[in-house]
């Protein structure tokens, strides 16, 4: 048992065993071919790693997986339909730079 293994910090004991880095290749490849993985192209930090579905079912079909929102994306989206924010409260909120839309292209 060990409490540590570099570079991570464990809470508990584990058992003894060996890590697989991201780029140990047939480790890595037989993760992303099982969807255990996903890469993505995302706006401000280009290609990323996420973790994909845990659970899955033979007769569902994973839809096309999105990355992660930037930080304000859906900021409008939130007052307007989660809040009730009107039009003009959300752009004056948004004129005195209270809140921010950030728009992902």
């Amino acid at each position: 048992m060990t409490d540590y293994i570099e570079p991570r910090t464990l809470v508990g004991p584990m058992p003894d065993f060996e890590w697989h880095s991201e780029s140990h290749e047939p480790n890595r490849t037989t993760v992303v071919h099982n969807g255990l993985i996903l890469e993505m192209d995302h706006p401000t930090s280009g290609r990323i790693t996420v973790p994909g579905p845990a659970v899955r079912f033979s007769s569902f079909e994973c839809s096309n997986p999105m990355p992660p929102p930037v930080i304000g994306q859906h900021t409008v989206q939130v007052l307007r339909d989660t809040l009730g924010y009107s039009d003009d409260a959300i752009n004056q909120l948004l004129a005195s730079q209270t809140v921010t839309q950030n728009k992902v292209q």
